[in-house]
């Protein structure tokens, strides 16, 4: 804009003592908007931002009068004075001194920031006074015009500090959400003085930080619509800073359990649509008081409690479905209620492992169609939050309550779910060849325990065995649910055929390495060798390092047997084989997995004594000292 000032403006009025505004409206007209720009920016991308807000909000051309300063005031009375060009008109510091900025924002009602990627609004101050004046005056509302370079920057910009592992603070300031006003320049001390004194009169400087970080964030959000874990992290970043409720509780749902809601669902909302963070705050308030009502209701229609508020009791106790109600629940859903909202208190479930255990399974596949996860279990995975959830999943409560056919149903549904997820498709099981090369393609660019998970997703819904299992091994057997073999097959076979093929030759195999695996540690064969050697050469030949040896226990509360699944690593533990132990963890076997098997990321039950405790029972305390001194790798530890 110097260049359009000075090569045309400029040129075009000197010595006429008035800008292009009054010299192409003598009679003057009364200014509805003020455009607020930083000089240094492209020429191009401010008028492809103006398009673009004018686009959005259906501005006239004909009936809506803009205040433009570079076209307002009178720019060329310092060039008349220089050149000796006889001219009236007043100088710019005259000008400045009747307050153009402030009078004209006293008597527009919309500002509109223009924003480019040449240059930073705020690193003007003058912008920064502007936007302030704009922010304390109730009848003034402040719009975004972003030019396309700008937004698509932004967004870029944050996505990548976020895959840089930066906090989220940090990742607000990598991509220019998060600004400093205080360092914002100007040429003339004077202006300085004037523009510091009325700001810290108005409130000082972070409060201006923080309207502009909510105003920067809400504008981007509504341009990042189609990156949806993107946009959910951004919301939940600014939320943070403004320190709203993590989540939204309803205390007396679920029969007096209390349900809990995340903020996640409403967070997008109220980033959006709330264009101050007060706004923001009342929109909040708004949408979390709709939540509260709705939310527990969900739970009400998957334990298929019914009618009189009385009987809910009986039928939470009794694991009984009374009256299941998908119809009510559909309805739920589509009127804006959470389906990730979870049950409160030591134990907190989510609706699909209520629906489950109550074998509602009408209701588990809405629940799954909006998005939850069958096998998800100790943190919620299905919204992204993190949440501490009951270990058991879907799958499991299903068996465990004696609903085996829909705990089969769950078990394919949550691979397809899988599978669309990290596929980002819907999945097609007549293109059987094609779901095996793309599941591989996505494999190659995972971590080894998603990779495995995914594997185990395709190997279910392509109809591949679900177990290999070794009769003679370890007593009652040693049992493998082939997630390690299927992702070693996938990842390396590239066709379908192919891996058919070797699946077939690998679970003849199978049995007997994963036999040896365990015979390497049992002191009974072995009487106590550390046979770490003949342990490493079974899985380099392709043993199961998460293959889990059986022994039946005591009755478990569902009114089974606990069959007490122990780890390699627990029995290699037990047998005080350290060297053997090393080689496990080297393996993929986490030193802190406990009840349930997450080294594979399959939830498996297991015994629930952990390697150390298992070292410490058998009088072994150095190596129990060492395996509590590992860390571990998995993120809900």
């Amino acid at each position: 804009m110097y260049d359009v000032c000075t090569n045309y403006v400029i040129p075009w009025t000197l010595g006429l003592g008035c800008g292009v505004a009054l010299l192409m409206n003598p009679e003057a007209l009364a200014a509805g908007v003020m455009l607020s720009h930083c000089w240094g920016e492209s020429v191009a991308e401010l008028m492809e931002a103006l398009g673009n807000w004018q686009k959005q909000h259906g501005i006239d051309d004909d009936t809506t009068c803009i205040w433009f300063c570079v076209y307002a005031n009178y720019q060329a009375r310092q060039q008349a004075d220089m050149r000796n060009i006889p001219d009236e008109g007043p100088s710019i510091p005259d000008q400045l001194q009747l307050d153009p900025f402030g009078t004209i924002i006293a008597h527009i009602k919309t500002m509109v920031t223009v924003h480019t990627s040449a240059a930073d609004l705020y690193s003007r101050l003058w912008c920064v006074y502007e936007v302030d004046a704009a922010q304390t005056a109730p009848h003034v509302t402040v719009i975004a015009a972003l030019s396309d370079n700008y937004a698509n920057e932004m967004i870029q910009l944050y996505e990548l500090a976020n895959t840089c592992g930066m906090s989220a603070d940090q990742a607000l300031t990598a991509a220019g959400l998060n600004v400093d006003t205080l360092c914002a320049q100007c040429s003339c001390s004077h202006d300085i003085e004037m523009i510091w004194t009325k700001i810290l009169k108005a409130g000082g400087f972070q409060r201006l930080n923080e309207a502009i970080l909510w105003f920067r964030a809400s504008v981007i959000s509504q341009e990042a619509g189609h990156h949806e874990d993107l946009l959910t992290q951004l919301a939940n970043s600014v939320l943070d800073r403004f320190n709203f409720p993590k989540e939204i509780d309803d205390p007396h749902g679920y029969g007096g359990h209390g349900v809990s809601m995340n903020r996640t669902k409403i967070a997008i909302k109220v980033l959006g649509q709330g264009a101050t963070a007060d706004e923001g705050r009342a929109l909040f308030k708004t949408l979390g008081d709709k939540a509260v009502a709705e939310n527990s209701k969900i739970f009400d229609c998957a334990c298929g409690w019914s009618g009189d508020r009385e009987k809910i009791d009986d039928c939470i106790a009794n694991s009984k479905l009374i009256n299941p109600d998908p119809a009510g629940l559909q309805k739920l859903l589509n009127d804006g209620a959470d389906a990730f909202c979870i049950i409160k208190g030591k134990n907190p479930k989510t609706s699909l492992q209520i629906a489950a255990k109550f074998g509602n399974k009408d209701c588990c596949e809405i629940l799954i169609k909006a998005g939850l996860d069958p096998h998800e279990n100790f943190l919620m995975r299905s919204d992204g939050s993190g949440r501490r959830i009951e270990r058991p999943n879907a799958v499991r409560y299903a068996m465990k309550t004696g609903h085996n056919e829909l705990a089969a149903w769950l078990t394919n549904e949550g691979c397809m779910w899988f599978l669309q997820k990290k596929l980002g498709r819907q999945i097609d099981l007549s293109m059987q060849d094609q779901l095996w090369s793309d599941a591989a393609a996505a494999g190659k660019g995972l971590c080894r325990g998603e990779a495995m998970e995914l594997a185990y997703a395709v190997f279910n819904v392509l109809g591949f065995p679900k177990e290999i299992i070794s009769p003679e091994g370890y007593y009652a057997g040693v049992v493998s649910d082939r997630r390690s073999t299927a992702c070693k097959i996938l990842l390396e076979e590239p066709t379908l055929t192919k891996g058919r093929e070797r699946f077939e030759h690998m679970a003849k195999e199978l049995p007997h390495l994963n036999g040896v695996v365990f015979d390497c540690m049992d002191a009974e064969v072995h009487k106590g060798r550390d046979d770490s050697v003949r342990l490493q050469k079974a899985l380099d030949s392709g043993a199961d390092a998460f293959a889990l040896a059986r022994v039946k226990g005591k009755k478990d509360g569902f009114g089974g047997y606990d069959h007490s699944f122990k780890t390699a690593l627990m029995v290699a533990a037990k047998w005080n084989a350290r060297k053997c132990c090393e080689v496990l963890i080297k393996a993929g076997l986490d030193p802190q997995d406990v009840a349930y098997a997450w080294s594979d990321r399959s939830g498996r039950q297991l015994d629930c004594r952990s390697p150390a405790q298992f070292a410490k029972d058998n009088k072994h305390p150095e190596l129990a000292a060492w395996l509590n001194s590992l860390p571990s790798a998995l993120p809900y530890r």
